[in-house]
C-alpha cells in the first residue's frame, strides 16, 4: 500500500477504532492501541485496495487486531497481577473475566444466559454503530448483521419475559 494510500486510511479509521477501543480498555489507552493496530496494518505492506470489497476487508482487519491486542493487554495484566500475588503472598485485586472486559458491565443477571456473539451485536448497536458498521467491525455482510441482531433481539426478548413471568409469579405468592 502506497503512503498516501495507507495516511488516508489511517485518517479515516483512527477515530473509529478509537471509538471502538474505548469499549475494552480504558479511554487513555484506547488511542494507543487504535494506534499500534494501524502500524500493524503498516507494517505488513498490504496491497492497494482495488475496490470497495477489499477496502472493507481492511477496515474488518483494524478491528480484528485491536480485538488482538486488547485481549494481549487483558492477558498481560492477568499474568502480572498473578505474578504479584505470588510474589507477596497477598490475593491480588479481583481480576474481570475477559467476557465481561469484551462485554461490558451493563448486562443485568437476567440477561447472562445471552452468548457473546448476541451480546456483542447488541452491544455495538446500542453504542450507535449502524448495520454497515457493525458488519465491517464484525467482518460480515450487513445482511448476517440484521440476522444476528434479529436472533439477539428474540433471545433478549425470550429472557426477559422469563423474568417479568418470575417476578409476577413472586408478587403473586406475595399477595396470598
Amino acid at each position: 500500500m502506497e503512503a498516501s494510500e495507507f495516511e488516508a486510511f489511517f485518517r479515516s479509521m483512527f477515530p473509529k477504532l478509537v471509538r471502538y477501543a474505548q469499549r475494552r480498555v480504558d479511554p487513555e489507552q484506547a488511542e494507543d492501541l487504535a494506534a499500534t493496530a494501524l502500524q500493524t496494518i503498516w507494517v505488513k505492506n498490504l496491497p492497494s485496495c482495488r475496490d470497495e470489497v477489499e477496502e472493507r476487508q481492511l477496515q474488518s482487519l483494524a478491528y480484528r487486531v485491536v480485538d488482538g491486542l486488547s485481549r494481549n493487554a487483558w492477558r498481560k495484566d492477568r499474568a502480572s497481577r498473578g505474578l504479584v500475588e505470588k510474589l507477596s503472598g497477598h490475593a491480588a485485586t479481583a481480576v474481570p473475566d475477559v467476557a465481561d472486559e469484551v462485554s461490558g458491565e451493563s448486562w443485568p443477571e437476567w440477561a447472562t444466559p445471552l452468548s457473546l456473539t448476541d451480546r456483542e451485536v447488541l452491544d455495538l448497536l446500542v453504542d450507535g454503530y449502524r448495520v454497515a458498521e457493525i458488519a465491517v467491525i464484525l467482518g460480515c455482510t450487513p445482511a448476517a448483521v440484521t440476522m444476528r441482531l434479529q436472533r439477539a433481539k428474540k433471545n433478549a426478548r425470550r429472557l426477559w419475559m422469563r423474568e417479568v413471568t418470575r417476578h409476577e409469579e413472586e408478587r403473586s405468592g406475595d399477595r396470598r
